[in-house]
């Protein structure tokens, strides 16, 4: 019975250790948005033009998890981590790579305000671009 258990707990311990180790490891994207309390048509339109892409082009991504989208009121939610930790201010579109404990974040909010109104498909067609290359 003591040697069950000791395997038992060993076993547990390493499996423990292994899903530790693949959340460092872990690689994903993440699209996040960050507006006001009080939207325009086009904080409304960068949203929806990027949920829109995320649910057509990477349904799966999205699923698995390797593909993540967060919207964020950050007047409402100032005390977010993500708040903080970007330094937002105003409304803002962040694509984020994660690779190997490392981020690497770009930042499209101009193109969201140039494109979600007079062009959905440019900025659909950029942000695509964007999360393709991180990918590879």
């Amino acid at each position: 019975m003591k040697t069950k258990s000791i395997i038992l707990i060993t076993l547990l311990a390493c499996i423990g250790i292994s899903s530790s180790f693949a959340q460092t490891k872990k690689e994903y994207v993440e699209v996040l948005y960050f507006h006001r309390t009080q939207r325009c048509n086009t904080c409304q339109a960068i949203e929806k033009t990027t949920k829109e892409l995320l649910e057509k082009n990477y349904k799966r991504d999205v699923k698995s998890g390797a593909l993540v989208f967060t919207s964020v009121d950050f007047q409402q939610n100032n005390t977010n981590p993500l708040v903080e930790k970007y330094e937002i201010e105003g409304p803002t579109l962040l694509i984020i790579y994660h690779k190997k404990g490392k981020e690497t974040v770009s930042n499209y909010t101009d193109e969201g305000f140039q494109y979600a109104l007079s062009n959905p498909a440019k900025l659909k067609e950029i942000l695509t671009d964007k999360i393709n290359e991180c990918f590879r």
